[in-house]
């Protein structure tokens, strides 16, 4: 059975309260307005995968604790570490397209110039890395019909396209 959270924007923490006896339990913690929505435990939810648009939280070792599922169109961001001195994930806003008109891959991004663009194909060869021009845009020109995945990334932000050249 599966759990659905969140109807509102939320913050995703993992914080590590200690106990009254001293001991670390360490938890995924759900916010949504500043409020704490729910607290899993990292001992019984100690696997968590991207799937699809959901972070899908589970178990990997006990199939009985019912899995839960956030979207990500609810979360605004993920947090590791204290409250007060987290690392964050956030949702990016960036996106990489395909444009069979023109045969370039389209960047929309803050700051382009800080992204390098790679272009694979099905068997994982790398044919083409490079930046994109100030537009945002990387040609394909000499690529031959097919299907290819690109990727782009800044170190911090990671875009994947999967794309057919016609």
């Amino acid at each position: 059975m599966r759990k659905h959270l969140l109807a509102c924007s939320a913050i995703i923490a993992l914080g590590i309260p200690i106990a009254a006896n001293g001991a670390a339990h360490t938890h995924i913690r759900l916010y949504c307005g500043g409020n704490e929505l729910a607290a899993y435990p990292l001992d019984t939810y100690n696997h968590i995968e991207f799937r699809g648009d959901f972070w899908h939280l589970s178990s990997a070792s006990d199939s009985d604790i019912a899995p839960v599922e956030i979207p990500f169109t609810s979360a605004e961001k993920m947090a590791f570490g204290t409250h007060s001195a987290a690392d964050e994930i956030t949702k990016s806003t960036s996106t990489l397209s395909y444009d069979a008109n023109s045969h370039s891959l389209h960047l929309n991004a803050e700051n382009t110039g800080e992204y390098t663009i790679a272009v694979y194909s099905m068997l994982g060869a790398l044919l083409i890395q490079n930046s994109p021009d100030a537009n945002g845009a990387l040609p394909l020109d000499k690529l031959a019909a097919g299907i290819y995945i690109a990727t782009a990334s800044d170190g911090h932000t990671r875009l994947t396209l999967k794309f057919a050249v016609r």
